[in-house]
């Protein structure tokens, strides 16, 4: 079976990704990384999984640079170290900043990486997918309108996850 790591967020991202945790619940194994304030996967209605939990990040608008550099560093140590204890082979962000050092640590260890953007980017990207093709942190970056595959060169879109 597939080992896939995903991260679990609050809020809107969560949402998404239950469902794509949904769609792939009878072909893979689920490992996770919990932001700070995101529930452990039994309190978030997915498989049990092993899980580690990223440092504080912030984004740089909405508090220290210094904090985020430090949750940046932090998040991709702490992956790298889970993902040689785990092993996962595929790796998939969704949306946060933290997701993108998750998936820079995954192309670093040899997984398969995938960015979803968020459903709620129509028109413009947000920070996380533009740091994740400035870092190249995943080999295949998603978004969920068509619109926005549009003014993104590198991205592709399938359709919507939700």
């Amino acid at each position: 079976m597939t080992k896939v790591l995903i991260p679990i967020h609050g809020g809107g991202w969560g949402y998404q990704l239950g469902e794509i945790v949904k769609m792939l619940r009878d072909e893979a194994d689920f490992c996770y990384m919990l932001e700070p304030y995101g529930k452990r996967p039994d309190q978030a209605g997915f498989p049990q999984g092993t899980y580690f939990v990223a440092p504080r990040f912030q984004n740089t608008g909405s508090g220290s640079i210094l904090t985020s550099l430090r949750g940046a560093l932090g998040t991709f140590l702490r992956s790298l170290a889970f993902m040689r204890r785990e092993r996962p082979d595929v790796v998939i962000g969704l949306g946060s900043p933290a997701s993108v050092f998750m998936l820079l640590a995954g192309r670093f260890m040899g997984c398969e990486t995938i960015y979803i953007e968020s459903i709620t980017r129509v028109k413009t990207p947000s920070r996380a997918l533009k740091a994740c093709r400035m870092l190249a942190a995943a080999k295949h970056i998603f978004v969920q309108w068509q619109e926005l595959a549009e003014v993104m060169p590198g991205t592709r879109y399938d359709g919507n996850v939700i």
